[in-house]
């Protein structure tokens, strides 16, 4: 904290209670979990598997987001959701889960991030053998993120595509 660092924290569900816990003793750092907490190959069809990883994911972004220091990378999708470009019942649980992490930590707190430079040819799955009608473009990608925030207002969307990342990032 006395030197002015953020920490971007990587992690999965099932760390979550135990990192807001240790986020929680040091309040003037700011922390950004990175793509969305990691739910992992939800498969959107729900079963038992989904609701198992939904609820831990769920419980542990409650906690963190109930910290003031914490923001939210909605970045890297695919490992939440394999395959979500192809539409239907995938990308509804995506979309889903993107406005849920926004209504917890709020808009000001949350970045939309591609995260393409490293992974921008598999961020709709964790698998390199993407078929072509699932293939996805940056532009595709953000043009997805625009359209499921087309409701929020023009300060909350200014602040999920650049804003928060400007003040978290002191850009």
């Amino acid at each position: 904290a006395a030197r002015g660092l953020s920490f971007d924290l990587q992690l999965c569900p099932a760390q979550m209670e135990a990192a807001a816990a240790m986020i929680s003793r040091h309040p003037g750092v700011p922390v950004v979990i990175d793509h969305m907490g990691k739910p992992w190959r939800l498969r959107a069809d729900g079963g038992a598997a989904d609701a198992a990883e939904l609820a831990a994911w769920r419980k542990g972004m409650a906690a963190l987001a109930a910290l003031p220091q914490v923001s939210c990378k909605l970045s890297m999708l695919g490992v939440a959701v394999p395959g979500w470009p192809a539409g239907g019942t995938k990308e509804e649980l995506l979309r889903g889960l993107v406005l849920e992490t926004i209504s917890l930590f709020g808009a000001r707190r949350c970045m939309f991030n591609s995260n393409w430079h490293i992974n921008g040819a598999v961020s709709n799955s964790d698998a390199g053998d993407v078929p072509s009608d699932e293939a996805l473009t940056m532009a595709s990608l953000f043009e997805r993120f625009h359209g499921w925030v087309a409701h929020l207002g023009e300060a909350e969307r200014e602040a999920l595509f650049a804003g928060s990342a400007e003040r978290f990032y002191r850009i």
